[in-house]
C-alpha cells in the first residue's frame, strides 16, 4: 500500500504520516528530504523554481518511491504537489500510488505556519507557494486536517488501518 500525502504546506501532512508510522506501521518518508540543491537554494533565497528543476524532483520522488517498493509493504510519503501535472505523472509512473489530499482551513494553517520552525519552507515562501495549489484531478481521498482530535483519529483508521487489526 502506497499512500501519497499531498496539499498545502502547513496542511499537516508530515504530521499525519508520522502517525501512520507510529500507529499503522507505515513506513514514513518525507519527501523535502530528497529536494535537488538547485531546489533547495531557489526555497532559501526565496526564488521561482523552474519548471526544470521540478520535473528533475519528481523523477526522484518516484525512483525514492520505486526504492522505498523494495523494502516496505506499506509505504507513507509527503509532500506538497501543487500542481495536477506532477500527481499525474507520479500516478502514470506508479498506478499503485493512493493520493491523500490534505486540506485544512486558511486560518489554521497560517497558524501552523507562524509557529514551525526549521523547515525547509520558511513561512513567507510557503504561503505564497500555497496560493498556486491547484484542487486535484486526480482519484484521491480527502483528509480534513482541522483541530478535531476525534476526526483525525477517525480519518487515519479509514485511511490507513484498513485490514489491519485494531490499533
Amino acid at each position: 500500500m502506497i499512500k501519497l500525502l499531498f496539499g498545502k504546506a502547513g496542511s499537516g501532512k508530515s504530521h499525519i504520516g508520522k502517525v501512520a508510522s507510529l500507529v499503522y506501521g507505515f513506513h514514513f518518508h518525507d519527501a523535502d528530504e530528497d529536494l535537488p540543491e538547485r531546489f533547495r537554494r531557489a526555497i532559501e533565497n526565496q526564488e521561482k523554481v523552474t519548471e526544470e528543476v521540478r520535473e528533475e524532483y519528481i523523477e526522484i520522488i518516484i525512483a525514492t518511491i520505486r526504492r522505498l517498493m523494495l523494502t516496505h509493504k506499506d509505504i507513507c510519503i509527503c509532500q506538497a504537489l501543487l500542481r495536477n501535472k506532477y500527481r499525474e505523472k507520479i500516478l502514470e509512473a506508479i498506478p499503485s500510488v493512493e493520493y491523500v489530499w490534505v486540506d485544512a482551513p486558511d486560518d489554521l494553517i497560517l497558524s501552523r505556519l507562524e509557529n514551525r520552525a526549521g523547515h525547509v519552507a520558511p513561512r513567507a515562501y510557503a504561503e505564497r507557494v500555497n496560493r498556486l495549489f491547484e484542487v486535484p484531478t486526480v482519484a484521491h481521498v480527502r483528509f480534513e486536517n482541522g483541530n478535531d482530535p476525534k476526526t483525525f483519529d477517525d480519518q487515519m483508521k479509514a485511511i490507513f488501518g484498513k485490514g489491519r487489526p485494531e490499533a
